[in-house]
């Protein structure tokens, strides 16, 4: 009845529960499980070893059979369902690695008095064309935009973090689609 819709619309519906299916990239295999929040589908993955760049796991996205997108957070209260899903499924890496998601630095960027690059205020996108209508909460300290090169998201345990999507190796992503 209605408590029951209502657990639904708090923790999402399982649609998938965990399986194990093959990578592109790596021998290793992947773990995972989708669930169902509001009207969008969220695929939670993680290698069971190995790492790879957000690029790859963009890739998986996009070529799986689950055919979405590196996730895209339309609203805090899907930043808080995914954040709660994050731990619940002990996602995170080791130390304050994240989970990789769909944002990415955009072209334009937005300077601030001095000239300097004010990434905070910069033009974060998501892969699937999405526009981010909420504020991004960043991990204190964040973004910091290290070596000009950390132009693509992840999620940690107290925020997100800019990160470098060729360089830095990760062993969990989520994808998302509608």
């Amino acid at each position: 009845g209605l408590c029951k819709d209502f657990q639904k619309e708090q923790y999402g519906s399982v649609v998938r529960d965990t399986y194990e299916r093959d990578s592109q990239f790596t021998s290793s295999k992947i773990v995972s499980r989708v669930l169902l929040y509001k009207d969008r589908l969220y695929q939670f993955n993680k290698l069971t070893s190995g790492t790879l760049s957000w690029h790859q796991a963009k890739s998986d996205c996009e070529g799986s059979d689950f055919n979405g997108h590196l996730a895209s957070i339309p609203s805090y209260e899907a930043y808080d369902f995914i954040r709660k899903h994050i731990l619940a499924y002990n996602l995170g890496g080791e130390g304050k690695h994240g989970v990789m998601m769909g944002g990415y630095l955009g072209p334009k960027y937005v300077y601030g008095p001095w000239g300097d690059h004010n990434e905070k205020n910069a033009n974060w996108l998501w892969v699937d064309g999405s526009t981010n209508y909420w504020p991004i909460p960043w991990a204190p300290g964040q973004p910091d935009f290290f070596n000009s090169a950390e132009t693509a998201l992840e999620l940690g345990p107290v925020g997100f973090n800019d990160l470098d999507p060729q360089r830095a190796l990760r062993k969990s992503w989520i994808c998302s689609k509608n």
